[in-house]
């Protein structure tokens, strides 16, 4: 019986990587909840369809969650934004009040 640690077999070139769902969430959180919820969904049929080996749908998947993770920031931003110029649009008039 040998001592040596097992070694990892290396990532063969074109193999499926699962795709984390970390990025996903927290856009969730941070930025739209409604396209974060899409980008985890197909996040997880991403790597459910890589895990089975059907790798052309697992790069549709992801490119698909890819997307709703961009649209979810983006609609992040400009809500943040119009919300940070109403905020001060608000502040402007009650301050112009007498």
């Amino acid at each position: 019986m040998s001592n040596t640690p097992p070694v990892a077999p290396m990532p063969v070139s074109g193999a499926w990587q699962p795709k984390s769902l970390v990025p996903p969430i927290l856009i969730t959180i941070c930025c739209c909840l409604l396209g974060g919820i899409g980008a985890i969904v197909f996040t997880a049929q991403a790597n459910t369809a890589g895990a089975s080996g059907n790798i052309a749908l697992a790069e549709q998947k992801a490119r698909t969650a890819k997307t709703w993770m961009i649209v979810s920031v983006v609609l992040g931003v400009i809500s943040a934004v119009v919300g940070g110029i109403l905020s001060a649009m608000g502040q402007l008039a009650q301050s112009a009040q007498p």
